[in-house]
């Protein structure tokens, strides 16, 4: 394959610049929390009325947490592993996926909207956020496209765990974007709720197995095991196929008669769950051959602790209640906490002091401790999905999980937005500053 003329550019500023958007979507997701939990306090009415308000945050909340910043760590993960030979494309299409978000975080701003709580994707129905949308998901699968084309290579030879794991998501994000067609083209309920339930469904789980693909790939990252030695990556190297073939038969599950047309996607989430079960419970006794720190590990741990019990929730689950939020809390938790590993480690932030360490450490704790405790209130509370409820009608303990694991989670994650920034700002001379500081206490 050809490679850009200026490949110093293409191979460090372009996965950088994907780390970026990831990183502001992430820290905007993280203000709409904030407002959301305003929200039920009373505190706040959003966008001139509180109901409908609520919803609105909340769908803009989702679409920049598991869409964007997700999306956007997969768009550094695609850039940094394959290179189109035109430099041009790489930046068009990062300028398009800037574009599409500007367009849904301006949406609300720019006329009436109608909150739609779908699953999996609930959006604003109006053409600004829908065209958002669109014109950001385009831009990620350009992105993966070379990844794609030398998926087979990595299946049939033992080429590094990188292009397996993005070659596969690459595949699956194209499969949703046939599922997203499928859906269209097809005969859509009148009503709007149900006519983007039906439109998502399919794409939503497929998201879900590009998600699962590409945090297996964040995790070699955290071990420092990219290439195929070691059990992971071989592990890996199995259960990559296994993960592709319901997804590779899922054109076929919306022909046939209901209710296995959606019935059949369900059951692939879980057969993925199942799959990667020995890897999860192998990789909490794995070790680091990385010299970034022992505190990075707390960023692999911790998220298969999160991901273990949110498959065991999402397992448990047979009806529409707290249950479901529980279950996918756990699992966005822990993709979360495997990204900001893997920006600290790609970006070399913090270095090797012990002072450093121990942030890190602190800052993954709080985040991954305030999950649980939110996932444990919510449990408790039993609380409508998607439904403003005043705090006064939440049982006190469920209300102090919820509000204790909250603040803890927001506070960890505004320090992770203020580390990023600040390597960002600052540059090299933050890190010699903090070097400086850790060998003073005599922490080197």
């Amino acid at each position: 394959m050809v490679r850009s003329r200026r490949p110093g550019v293409d191979c460090n500023r372009l996965p950088q610049a994907w780390i970026a958007l990831a990183v502001t979507a992430f820290l905007v997701s993280v203000c709409y929390a904030l407002l959301l939990v305003l929200a039920r306090s009373g505190m706040v009415t959003l966008f001139g009325d509180n109901e409908r308000g609520f919803h609105s945050a909340l769908v803009l909340h989702v679409n920049f947490s598991l869409l964007v910043w997700f999306l956007s760590m997969g768009g550094f993960f695609w850039s940094r592993n394959r290179q189109w030979a035109s430099r041009r494309i790489n930046c068009v299409a990062f300028a398009a996926a800037l574009a599409g978000v500007l367009l849904i975080a301006v949406a609300p701003l720019v006329g009436a909207v109608t909150p739609i709580m779908s699953d999996y994707l609930p959006v604003l129905d109006q053409v600004f956020f829908l065209a958002g949308i669109g014109l950001f998901a385009l831009a990620v699968s350009v992105v993966s496209l070379p990844s794609l084309v030398h998926l087979p290579q990595a299946l049939a030879s033992r080429a590094d765990s990188a292009s397996l794991l993005c070659g596969a998501a690459a595949l699956v994000l194209l499969l949703a974007d046939v599922q997203l067609g499928i859906a269209a083209s097809s005969a859509l309920p009148d009503t709007a709720l149900l006519r983007y339930q039906r439109l998502f469904w399919g794409a939503g789980h497929l998201l879900q197995t590009v998600n699962l693909l590409l945090v297996m790939q964040a995790w070699l990252w955290l071990l420092g095991r990219s290439q195929v030695i070691g059990w992971p990556a071989r592990l890996f190297r199995i259960q990559v196929p296994l993960i592709l073939f319901p997804a590779l038969i899922s054109p076929l599950f919306p022909y046939l008669p209901a209710p296995y047309d959606m019935r059949l996607f369900t059951w692939q989430m879980e057969w993925n769950g199942l799959l990667v079960m020995p890897s999860l419970l192998g990789l909490l006794l794995a070790r680091s051959s990385t010299g970034a720190g022992s505190a990075l590990l707390f960023f692999l741990r911790l998220p298969i602790w999160l991901l273990l019990l949110g498959f065991i929730l999402g397992w448990l689950i047979e009806e529409n209640n707290a249950w479901v939020p529980a279950h996918y809390h756990g699992v966005i938790g822990a993709i979360t906490l495997s990204y900001m590993g893997v920006c600290y480690h790609h970006l070399g932030i913090l270095g090797n002091t012990r002072v450093a360490q121990r942030l890190l450490a602190w800052q993954s704790g709080l985040y991954g401790g305030g999950i649980l405790l939110v996932m444990a209130g919510l449990i408790v509370s039993d609380i409508p999905r998607k439904n403003l409820v005043a705090v006064g009608d939440l049982p006190p303990l469920g209300r102090l999980l919820m509000a204790t694991g909250g603040g803890g989670a927001l506070i960890a994650s505004l320090l992770f937005v203020v580390l990023m920034a600040q390597h960002r700002l600052c540059g090299a001379g933050s890190h010699n500053k903090l070097a400086d500081l850790a060998r003073g206490a005599g922490d080197v």
